[in-house]
């Protein structure tokens, strides 16, 4: 890395910034790749891994508000594409999707954390509990699905059709999952790993099982306010404020009682667009901020990716990769099959769940937060961040992809 940047001021930073992922976007669109592969680059060429035309100081003088309001708004946004009367004849083919692809997802990441973990582990941590406990963490957290991305590539494709509501619902729910499990499986490591006998697995799990019940229902009830409110709303302007204040209020009182704020707000929006009436509009007025929210947030992200971590996790990022990636395409393929789910959705639902981000890692700080997991928590988390780099740079451009061959995006797809 340079030793200085070009930019330091935190506001010349995100106007250049955004420029400059706005300028990316409209480049890379021009060979037919989606936007967020434009924002992306852009953000990576600028940052302190390659140009270094930004520093990290700066960047993170504005990023830690950015990314929650950016957060904050995807989760909302992917609850609210959820009405309940669009998933009618939906639920056994989401459940067995589900139970496939995140079974399977976990099975092949525990398999190969197993096979590569004693070439990774440090020499005092390469014992059975250590190896086991990183299989299950990174298994668990394997599960997640990008909400951001997701929501970031059907807006950029204009995608609507079987394939797109069965793979929002299956993001949404995803998400949930990976949080539960992790919470159990991080649980179990801290008890595996514990040597003064003060951990126990049930208290972990409990705590966590608290913690996500609450952000449902603090996210339900948080969007009384808003339905009431916005009655009162004189135009579309009034109802976006009301709501970009409930969501970033919502994400705030989350994090302070220490609940989930994505899933607080995912929860949120999917009860707003289920008790909302028809002419109140609460998800649709958010279209009117959503570029501006992708074009930052996702420059940013590019800003912050690390090259450094890839070096430092080797073979466990393969493993990671591969692993998640096998597991998740046979598992949709499998679950869509069983449950017989239109074509489309057989063919390339997998594809479009490979994205993965600020969910995992995010799950991947909280091992950092347990004691009895320090060992082997940095190992973890810089397997987590290499992947995520390599994932965000390939799965953006595989998901449209799969959105257009279905016959499901703006551009024309080959198959119906």
């Amino acid at each position: 890395m340079h030793e200085s940047a070009v930019i330091t001021n935190s506001i010349f930073s995100l106007g250049i910034l955004i420029i400059a992922g706005l300028a990316g976007g409209l480049v890379i669109r021009k060979i037919n790749l989606p936007s967020i592969s434009g924002y992306l680059l852009a953000g990576m060429l600028l940052g302190p891994s390659l140009f270094h035309v930004l520093s990290y100081d700066s960047i993170s003088g504005f990023s830690h508000l950015i990314t929650p309001l950016g957060l904050a708004y995807m989760a909302y946004t992917i609850g609210g594409s959820l009405p309940l009367s669009a998933l009618k004849g939906l639920f056994k083919n989401i459940f067995l999707i589900i139970l496939c692809e995140g079974a399977l997802a976990f099975t092949f990441v525990l398999v190969l954390v197993l096979l590569v973990g004693p070439l990774v582990l440090p020499e005092d941590s390469n014992n059975f509990e250590s190896l086991i406990s990183m299989g299950l963490i990174l298994g668990g957290i394997s599960l997640a699905t990008a909400p951001g991305v997701t929501l970031a590539i059907i807006s950029d494709s204009k995608a609507k059709g079987p394939l797109t509501n069965t793979l929002l619902s299956v993001v949404a729910l995803d998400n949930v999952l990976a949080v539960s499990a992790c919470a159990i499986f991080v649980g179990t490591a801290a008890l595996l790993m514990d040597t003064s006998g003060t951990v126990t697995i049930g208290s972990i799990v409990f705590t966590e099982f608290l913690s996500i019940s609450g952000s449902m229902i603090f996210g339900a009830a948080a969007a009384l306010p808003v339905l009431l409110l916005s009655r009162f709303a004189r135009d579309r302007k009034e109802k976006l404020l009301m709501v970009l204040g409930m969501l970033v209020l919502a994400h705030g009182v989350s994090e302070a009682l220490h609940l989930h704020p994505i899933i607080t707000n995912m929860t949120l929006g999917f009860t707003v667009t289920n008790l909302q009436s028809n002419n109140q509009n609460l998800i649709e007025v958010t279209k009117d901020i959503e570029e501006l929210i992708f074009v930052i947030f996702f420059t940013i992200a590019g800003a912050h990716l690390d090259f450094s971590v890839l070096t430092a996790s080797g073979v466990l990022v393969i493993a990671l990769i591969v692993g998640r990636t096998g597991g998740k395409l046979l598992g949709a393929w499998l679950g869509a099959t069983i449950s017989r789910a239109p074509k489309v959705v057989t063919r390339y639902l997998g594809m479009t769940l490979m994205p993965i981000a600020g969910v995992t890692v995010g799950l991947a700080l909280l091992v950092e937060q347990i004691p009895e997991l320090l060992p082997i928590s940095e190992l973890i988390i810089n397997g987590l961040l290499a992947a995520t780099l390599v994932n965000e740079l390939l799965a953006p451009p595989a998901s449209k992809f799969a959105l257009q061959k279905a016959g499901e995006s703006g551009v024309t797809g080959s198959e119906a």
